[in-house]
């Protein structure tokens, strides 16, 4: 006789996760909301506005809950091993896309993107814009 596992595994003692599958729907609407507005272009309305606005509250009330949930389990919030877990989580699926963007440039011969590689992996590429000569004048007297 054969038993078979349920679908959804019984949550580990002590151990907190940020899953909630209710969620994916909303998750699913931002993605699409962003992908359109790149598919599309120019619309009337900025959807991609809207799907960026639901992943930073997503976001947000994803983490509050886990810092939450770590201080109701343990008594106390740890942000260090808070901010190592969220590495371990992170940053490899960063590397990997990293290492094929640069390898897809390297084959097509642009060179640009690659060096700024560093930036992409220490989540500085934003600060690295501003960095860029062709916006010191943006910022210049008015």
């Amino acid at each position: 006789m054969r038993t078979t596992a349920p679908h959804q595994s019984a949550p580990i003692p002590g151990v907190v996760t940020g899953y909630r599958p209710w969620l994916d729907g909303v998750r699913a609407g931002a993605v699409l909301m962003v992908a359109a507005q790149h598919a599309l272009g120019n619309v009337p309305f900025d959807v991609a506005f809207v799907g960026v606005g639901l992943f930073f509250a997503l976001s947000g009330y994803l983490i509050t809950s886990l810092l939450l949930d770590e201080r109701d389990l343990r008594g106390s919030v740890s942000l260090s091993q808070f901010y190592l877990r969220r590495g371990a989580r992170l940053l490899p699926a960063l590397f990997l896309v990293v290492v094929c963007c640069n390898l897809l440039f390297l084959v097509l011969g642009d060179y640009a993107p690659v060096r700024g590689s560093v930036f992409a992996l220490t989540y500085f590429s934003n600060y690295a814009q501003i960095l860029r000569p062709h916006l010191v004048p943006a910022y210049g007297p008015t």
